[in-house]
């Protein structure tokens, strides 16, 4: 992919949410779903650092701050989402390098077309083929286990 790394790192592509802000702020406080809440802390305990993937900003750092907007890629026809994900994966040639791993927390409609510009790049979709609530439960359950273990 982009930069050559002698540390690989993981990072966590996170699926924004409909659920906003009224105002402008910071990318990861704009999202106010609680799973947005779940998938943030999820990627600010498992990965080195984090993106949001959004279908307004493409690839957001999460301190940018934005205005709120209404873009989704669902229901959008396959061409689309195929420049949407070329974008990405220009932006994402600036952060990952060949050995590191992403982890995708996102639905469908932001992984599909990416997958093929990941080439050479270990790809993990956790919540993949999950309902809703099983992917909430999932995150639970991870954030669960690893809060214990730090208590202990």
């Amino acid at each position: 992919m982009g930069k050559k790394s002698e540390q690989y790192k993981t990072i966590c592509l996170v699926g924004c949410g409909k659920q906003k802000a009224a105002l402008r702020a910071p990318a990861k406080d704009i999202y106010t779903s609680p799973f947005f809440r779940l998938k943030r802390q999820y990627a600010e305990r498992f990965g080195d650092s984090w993106f949001i993937i959004s279908a307004e900003h493409h690839l957001l750092k999460p301190d940018k701050e934005i205005d709120p907007y209404e873009n989704t890629l669902k229901g959008s026809g396959v061409e689309s989402k195929k420049s949407w994900a070329a974008r990405v994966h220009e932006q994402l040639c600036q952060v990952v390098a060949p050995k590191d791993t992403l982890i995708i927390l996102a639905g469908k409609d932001y992984f599909e077309h990416l997958l093929p510009f990941l080439q050479g790049v270990s790809v993990k979709l956790p919540l993949k083929g999950l309902k809703q609530g099983e992917q909430n439960k999932w995150l639970k359950d991870c954030l669960k286990e690893v809060f214990s273990h730090d208590s202990e």
